[in-house]
């Protein structure tokens, strides 16, 4: 290009010449004299400066040109992507953007007779000394290949972030202070979910970095909703969790420590296996019970059986023979309802305490342990408690609290140990399991793990199809002999009459001992069936026969009536588990029967 071109000026432009209109309004030294523009250029103060000295001058003109003439004036600068990409802007550029941006230096500012003269050989128009400019920020990213104003969703810069780039630190930590919890509940629509590739710039990113990150888009923006959700949730249960006092720690001997019994509210130790089912201990005084089980499992209907012995002091355990209070907590059912499943299971109305949490208005609101566990132990001190049932426990931890997550469920489950020891009363709270036939008992109980690792017990109730019976056992015992022995019940409808109309109503009856498994019954409803007979009375003979031997008559007699076959099954499911059978010396003589040990012989398909 010539040096004409290089200097945007044309000696031929009429404006240069003497006497013309647009060489009036210049003066020598190639600058708009402002006293000569129209009145309201002042009006627009990104193009003009006002008249600050007061000396009626005015300032210089804050020049701009046209993008393409700047993509021109530029092009040695330039990329030849940038330079397309700038020359098909309408608007204009400021020229102190150019010098800014090192795109031309301070000497080489083009004058307006050199911008005009510009516009006319290049775009055949004159200068507009009135059109819009380009931002800053719009012509730096044109300049190094990106959009300025493309959105980066919070998602992609949290996985940034975890690579340990500072400026990703940073604009992460810049939305989740933009995402407040009260931003978050009061405006939705108004959750900060990206930021613009000029903020990260300003945050220091580099023009490399960003042009590597992909725009926002659905799947983006949503996963960074979870995000904030997630960040949300912890800042309620930070604004929740009360401000430690100032506090010290200090030792302990363990000489110092009162020595205590382990207590139980109930137990069966001692006392006759056959009729009681278990030889150890059951719900422990001092800590957390669960009872768990699957839908019309009737664990309410147990509870409110526990409830009314509990009333009576008919448990056997350290309460037995003295009437204790209850208190109950339940989401499910109504106070009427369990009033009347209480009349059913023959509880003491007046030891049962239904409590409720109103506000100085009248307003009901839910009870929680995390919010309510002070007051509710100043509560019970004032009566007799001997067992606090909580249906179902997952309901009552707290609004908010997840209960699939063990780190929010264990800070809340833990503290009732406190409860049951200032108040000397067992806590019982009812959980629900899953349909998944993987892993034990205990790795079924729905949620988080906190559930059975806080419990000092876990209890099982299920429903034995094949019998209609329901099966009790204990499943876990932190502080006592687990054995896997079981109950077996049944729930009958006693008549209930209120004003004169009668209704059934479920009531639990304890039978004794049962010889079926609750894993295999559970498994077996999951199948869609009650097992097979011979399966059902290999588990029987297995429960009932022990380490022990016993006459076959009594064995066969027992299993068949409990699991409702013929002995005929019960002596084949003998012979499967290799049992050994033999005849007795003494007249008359029986036959006897117990488990083989490793190595010796089946029993004899000619025994009884």
């Amino acid at each position: 290009m010539s040096d004409e071109k290089n200097n945007l000026q044309s000696s031929n432009d009429p404006r240069n010449r003497a006497g013309s209109p647009e060489a009036n309004s210049h003066n020598g030294n190639g600058y708009v004299d402002p006293a000569d523009l129209p009145a309201d250029i002042g009006k627009r103060p990104r193009r003009v400066s006002d008249d600050t000295d007061g000396d009626g001058d005015g300032d210089e003109l804050a020049l701009a040109v046209p993008a393409r003439v700047a993509a021109e004036l530029c092009k040695a600068k330039l990329t030849l992507r940038a330079r397309r990409a700038l020359g098909q802007r309408s608007l204009y550029v400021n020229v102190d953007d150019l010098v800014t941006l090192g795109l031309i230096t301070d000497k080489q500012r083009p004058t307006v007779d050199a911008a005009d003269i510009a516009c006319h050989h290049i775009m055949r128009v004159g200068l507009d000394l009135y059109e819009k400019t380009l931002p800053l920020d719009t012509l730096r990213g044109i300049v190094d290949n990106y959009d300025p104003h493309r959105q980066i969703a919070l998602a992609t810069l949290t996985d940034v972030a975890d690579a340990d780039n500072e400026y990703a630190a940073l604009a992460v930590k810049k939305l989740r202070d933009r995402n407040t919890v009260g931003r978050a509940e009061g405006r939705r629509a108004a959750l900060a979910l990206t930021l613009t590739v000029a903020e990260l710039l300003a945050l220091g990113a580099t023009n490399t970095d960003v042009r590597g990150l992909p725009s926002a888009d659905e799947g983006s923006r949503a996963a960074s909703v979870r995000i904030i959700e997630n960040w949300n949730e912890v800042d309620r249960s930070d604004a929740r969790r009360p401000a430690l006092p100032a506090a010290s720690i200090t030792l302990t001997k363990a000489s110092a420590v009162t020595r205590r019994h382990a207590d139980w509210l109930w137990t069966t130790e001692g006392l006759n296996p056959l009729e009681y089912g278990v030889t150890a201990a059951m719900i422990p005084l001092h800590g957390l019970t669960t009872i768990a089980g699957r839908e019309q499992a009737a664990k309410s209907t147990f509870c409110w059986w526990l409830a009314a012995q509990v009333t009576h002091g008919l448990l056997p355990g350290h309460y037995a023979g003295q009437p204790r209070d209850v208190v109950i907590l339940a989401s499910e059912d109504s106070e009427t309802k369990i009033r009347r499943r209480l009349e059913a299971a023959g509880a003491d109305l007046n030891r049962v305490y239904l409590p409720t949490k109103t506000t100085p208005d009248g307003i009901t609101l839910p009870i929680s342990i995390r919010d309510d566990l002070d007051t509710l132990t100043a509560l019970l001190t004032g009566i007799e408690p001997g067992l606090v049932i909580f249906d179902p426990i997952k309901d009552f931890l707290g609004d908010g609290v997840n209960t699939d997550r063990e780190d929010e469920v264990r800070p809340v489950l833990t503290p009732l140990l406190r409860l049951t020891e200032e108040c000397g009363t067992a806590v019982v709270g009812l959980h629900h399991l899953n349909k998944s036939l993987k892993g034990d008992f205990l790795t079924r109980l729905t949620g988080s793990g906190a559930f059975k690792n806080v419990s000092r017990s876990v209890i099982g109730v299920a429903h034995e199809l094949t019998t209609d019976r329901r099966l009790v056992q204990l499943m876990k015992s932190n502080d006592g002999e687990l054995t896997r022995s079981a109950f077996q019940a049944r729930v009958i409808g006693v008549d209930i009459t209120i004003d004169g109309r009668t209704e059934k109503v479920g009531k639990w009856v304890m039978e004794g001992v049962s010889l079926s498994d609750l894993d295999t019954v559970l498994a077996a409803k999951e199948r869609g069936g009650g097992g097979s007979a011979a399966e059902r009375a290999k588990d029987a003979l297995a429960k009932y026969l022990g380490d022990a031997e016993k006459p076959s008559e009594e064995v066969k007699q027992a299993v068949a009536k409990q699991l409702n076959i013929s002995e005929e099954t019960v002596k084949r499911a003998f012979r499967d588990l290799d049992g050994v059978s033999r005849r007795t010396k003494e007249k008359p003589s029986r036959t006897m029967w117990r488990l083989a040990a490793e190595g010796e012989n089946r029993a004899d398909d000619t025994a009884d």
